[in-house]
């Protein structure tokens, strides 16, 4: 399942692949049903894995933000690319 939810993201990124900045927008605007599509398979295997481990994702989900908005606080992290070990 991983390895599917993997390659289904490696589809999602070939959809960008060389493109950036305003080429990049207009790409993704002309594609929104494939990154529809991609985003879907993605979401699939996400949904997937999660029963089959029994993993709650909407608790899972709020306890990652929680733990977000230590690593990465507003007032240090808003506008950076940074690691949260080098803010």
């Amino acid at each position: 399942m991983a390895i599917s939810l993997s390659l289904e993201a490696a589809e999602l990124l070939e959809i960008t692949q060389w493109k950036n900045g305003e080429q990049l927008e207009a790409h993704l605007a002309n594609q929104r049903s494939a990154v529809g599509d991609e985003l879907s398979d993605v979401l699939y295997w996400t949904l997937l894995m999660a029963h089959y481990l029994s993993i709650d994702l909407v608790e899972a989900f709020a306890a990652k933000m929680e733990e977000n908005k230590i690593k990465y606080p507003i007032e240090k992290a808003r506008d950076s690319s940074e690691k949260y070990s080098d803010l």
